[in-house]
């Protein structure tokens, strides 16, 4: 499937009840809960950060974090959730400054643009990289998907000396990892 243009996001955003659920009743929470560790003491950038659940979360764990997503939706729906729209920008995650990070995070977004690897590349060698792709094949919103952990770590690891890498799942299941960009 092709991608999908920031409007169509907007669309989904704004019309989703999910988008608007505390994070700890959205169906992403239990991957969350388990990212969160790998993420104390660093300068976090969410490159596609959504409507701010994530962002929550790591602001109440004290993590110094900033997100980024080039839906205005998401962004204007993560600063009301946080209280804090500053640490938001529209940005398109392919060209956006890195910045002081030193930890680059990517949940849920790699299956949604063609470059993936190309995102991945972006971030400096030896900068922290968490990510995170979803169970499944292509839909509507997804260009790939992945049917195992091996898929994921073929794809990821000639760029991420991957660290740890899960699998989880509740009412889906996931494929995250962290590591060392290459």
């Amino acid at each position: 499937m092709p991608e999908q243009p920031a409007s169509w996001y907007d669309q989904v955003f704004a019309t989703s009840a999910h988008y608007r659920l505390p994070a700890n009743k959205c169906r992403y929470f239990p991957m969350w809960r388990q990212i969160l560790p790998w993420l104390a003491g660093k300068h976090v950038l969410d490159l596609g950060c959504g409507p701010g659940q994530f962002g929550s979360l790591c602001l109440e764990a004290g993590i110094n974090y900033r997100g980024v997503d080039f839906s205005p939706e998401a962004v204007r729906m993560a600063g009301n959730v946080t209280g804090r729209p500053e640490l938001f920008t529209v940005d398109n995650v392919m060209t956006c400054p890195l910045g002081d990070a030193d930890c680059i995070v990517m949940l849920e977004m790699l299956e949604h643009i063609n470059d993936d690897l190309g995102c991945v590349s972006r971030v400096p060698a030896g900068l922290m990289v968490v990510l995170s792709v979803p169970f499944g094949g292509p839909s509507k919103a997804h260009v790939r998907g992945f049917s195992s952990s091996d898929e994921v770590a073929a794809r990821y690891s000639p760029l991420v000396d991957i660290a740890e890498q899960r699998e989880i799942g509740r009412s889906g299941r996931w494929f995250f990892l962290h590591g060392v960009r290459r």
